[in-house]
């Protein structure tokens, strides 16, 4: 059958795999650190260029780059963790096809959704002097009234995102064809006994600090303007820290318990 022009392997892609096939099954895995890495540090060094003025004004723009590598390392340490947990039981000999189509989705997916929040950050900035954060998630809740708003007032914003976040899916795509073909070298043995290996390394990247408490955004505020510390994170990372915020947080009713109506009018 032959293939789509859209989903067509290059050279380059079939020569990246086969020096990635020495990591076997986790392959994918180190892929996503190989694009994301150069992707978000480029996006962070771009945004520092458009607010330079500011960025200069802190003195610290080569620390923001370095601890911008390691928010970049904790985001990507993230996105990992879920098919970390299904490669015991998806890569395995019987199931190796559905992996490598589970994986190549994941990646795809992945680099999509970075690329989306990336290209989404100057709008957000020029309208809340931050990158997008909890009330980026809180505006999702009601897309009849945003999608409108967004034509009106960010409609070149919008449309250079979509064709940013497309060019990003079809290079992905293109990308990750070569591993839908590549035969299976691990035993499973080998798999399940490097796995706990990953999986500390993961969780390493991701806490970024072998102390008490993880990383987290204000580890990274090392200068007195908060629009600048939030160029050292990316999107990602801040829309991820404020969704966890949201669901962990303490609902009023539970701190201070409940008064009848009574109770409020005396």
């Amino acid at each position: 059958m032959p293939r789509s022009p859209a989903v067509q392997e290059t050279p380059c892609a079939t020569r990246l795999w086969q020096r990635l096939a020495v990591f076997g099954p986790y392959a994918p895995l180190v892929l996503l650190f190989v694009v994301g890495l150069p992707l978000l540090s480029l996006s962070r060094a771009l945004l520092m260029l458009w607010q330079w003025d500011r960025v200069a004004a802190t003195g610290i723009w080569g620390e923001m780059l370095v601890q911008g590598v390691r928010v970049d390392l904790m985001q990507l340490g993230l996105l990992c963790l879920p098919v970390v947990f299904l490669m015991p039981l998806l890569a395995i000999s019987p199931l190796w096809r559905l992996w490598r189509r589970v994986s190549a989705l994941w990646l795809i997916v992945s680099i999509a959704l970075l690329v989306l929040l990336e290209v989404a950050s100057p709008a957000f900035i020029n309208e809340y002097d931050t990158r997008p954060h909890r009330l980026f998630v809180e505006y999702l809740k009601y897309p009849g009234e945003v999608l409108p708003m967004l034509w009106e007032g960010f409609r070149a914003h919008l449309l250079g995102g979509l064709v940013l976040i497309g060019l990003a899916l079809y290079a992905m795509a293109r990308l990750v064809r070569p591993w839908l073909d590549q035969p299976r070298h691990w035993s499973n043995l080998r798999l399940w006994l490097v796995w706990p290996v990953v999986f500390l390394l993961l969780a390493l990247s991701i806490r970024s600090s072998l102390d008490h408490r993880p990383a987290n955004p204000a580890t990274f505020a090392l200068t007195s303007d908060p629009m600048v510390n939030t160029l050292i994170l990316n999107s990602a990372y801040s829309v991820a820290y404020a969704v966890y915020g949201m669901r962990h947080e303490a609902r009023s009713s539970e701190v201070y318990g409940k008064m009848g109506e009574e109770e409020i009018l005396e």
